[in-house]
């Protein structure tokens, strides 16, 4: 999860130097510099604040697998040599100082779509997964490429600019659950933004 969100979070600090600079199809959103706040400070007036919650296995979940009568993993994890890789890439990004230098701050993420809304801009983007460089030939072709939704409301409640990161639960294919059920009713209830990645 790590090597694929780590891209979007240096993207959104990035809108910082371009915004004024216009280049970019995104920076007419305005975004810019997101660090998190430190020693209780609150972060400074226009920056995204991204917050990452990490939660126990859904109940929902379970219940849905159950119900399921395809099987995931039938064939294993995979080979034995790729298993030691990624576990050898485990303590890497389990070093924090070390994993927030693994992914550029200029890391390329691309906006392929904008759509407008009433009441909100929907964005559609792609960028490479950084694990493609660090574990070469590991992953199937269909996921190094990540693509993402991002959903941005047109005016905010506050200056903080708070985004929610959905991640697809079990059998949940594409963004039309998450965005419909979700990140919606999150704009219109509390002008809260939502990030959505596409599971690989």
């Amino acid at each position: 999860f790590l090597e694929r969100f780590l891209p979007l979070h240096l993207w959104l600090r990035r809108k910082a130097s371009l915004g004024s600079q216009g280049k970019d199809s995104a920076s007419r959103l305005g975004w810019q510099d997101s660090r998190h706040p430190r020693n209780g400070r609150a972060a400074r007036n226009g920056r995204f604040d991204v917050c990452l919650l990490l939660m126990g296995v859904s109940k929902l979940d379970i219940l849905y697998r159950r119900l399921l009568l395809t099987k995931l993993f039938i064939r294993g994890w995979g080979r034995p040599e790729d298993l030691k890789r990624l576990f050898e890439f485990r303590k890497m990004i389990g070093n924090r100082e070390r994993c927030q230098n693994l992914v550029s701050s200029d890391y390329p993420v691309y906006i392929d779509k904008i759509e407008e809304q009433s009441d909100c801009k929907i964005l559609d983007g792609h960028f490479v997964s950084p694990m493609a460089h660090y574990v070469p030939d590991i992953m199937p072709m269909e996921s190094v490429i990540a693509r993402f939704q991002l959903i941005v409301p047109k005016e905010w409640n506050s200056k903080y600019k708070p985004v929610c990161i959905h991640l697809a639960g079990t059998g949940d294919h594409h963004y039309w659950r998450r965005r419909t059920l979700m990140a919606r009713p999150m704009i219109k209830e509390a002008r809260m933004a939502s990030l959505l990645l596409e599971n690989p």
